[in-house]
């Protein structure tokens, strides 16, 4: 990657709800994780699926099923992407430069490899905010459908998304909502994040929120998230820097007293 990381997200971070090269940001994010990754195999990679797709349409594509179609051929057909089913909670199913080497992941890393397939056609398509299954949307001139990155990028309708839900919850109109960009790398990250808590890596846990600081520079949740981490990831210094920005921010927060008590334990501790 030729700009820093850093600044990719920064500028993501700036976006606000504005489409981003989605991919090509979370290869940044994939930097980030493993300092010093040599992300041109992957960017070739990105290269390659437009190629292929552009090859297999041969000239523009109006329905969005036909959309789908030659996604599928390309991203399972000829480069053999599936999800994860085996080992899903594994921490390389939601870093892209990982999904693309191993070829499977989370929804929504496979899911951002859609967006970015289909745009490569000139169809519309965004992350798709269904709870706890990421889905892609895809619109072009010809209508716009549903389909699940995880399982083959099969289209959904909705008796489908009526399955998915848990019993008892009626399907509305927030289920299939778009996501930004920005929303959806957002989404990839809060994955690392939850198993990292999960598995008590704090030092990944911090790593991770700091993209999500830059993502979400007004979030100041994260902020306060990102400084916690650092604490139990035994970095003093960093963990009062954040946790000090996060209560000026926002003095009022439900979180306001939690961060005050961590600042004078911190305080104490450097003492």
């Amino acid at each position: 990657m030729s700009r820093d990381p850093s600044a990719v997200l920064d500028d993501a971070g700036k976006a606000g709800t504005g489409d981003l090269d989605i991919a090509r940001v979370a290869l940044a994010l994939s930097a980030i994780a493993a300092p010093g990754i040599d992300l041109r195999p992957a960017e070739a990679h990105l290269d390659a699926i437009t190629a292929e797709i552009l090859r297999r349409a041969a000239g523009s594509v109006t329905s969005p099923r036909a959309v789908v179609g030659a996604i599928t051929a390309t991203l399972q057909g000829t480069f053999g992407y599936d999800g994860d089913r085996t080992s899903y909670d594994d921490l390389r199913n939601a870093d892209l430069a990982a999904v693309i080497e191993r070829r499977k992941g989370l929804p929504v890393a496979l899911g951002i490899l859609v967006i970015h397939a289909a745009r490569a056609l000139g169809a519309s398509a965004h992350g798709i905010n269904f709870p706890g299954h990421f889905l892609v949307g895809v619109a072009t001139a010809g209508g716009s459908i549903l389909c699940d990155p995880f399982n083959a990028t099969r289209i959904v309708d909705a008796d489908d998304l009526d399955a998915m839900l848990p019993r008892g919850t009626a399907l509305d109109g927030t289920h299939v909502a778009a996501l930004s960009d920005r929303g959806t790398l957002i989404r990839l990250q809060n994955n690392i994040v939850t198993r990292a808590r999960g598995t008590g890596d704090w030092a990944k846990a911090a790593t991770t929120l700091e993209t999500l600081v830059r993502l979400a520079p007004d979030a100041v949740q994260y902020r306060y998230d990102w400084g916690i981490a650092l604490a139990n990831a035994e970095r003093p210094i960093a963990a009062r820097a954040a946790l000090a920005e996060a209560l000026k921010r926002a003095p009022g927060a439900p979180w306001a007293g939690d961060a005050a008590a961590w600042l004078a334990r911190l305080a104490r501790s450097l003492n």
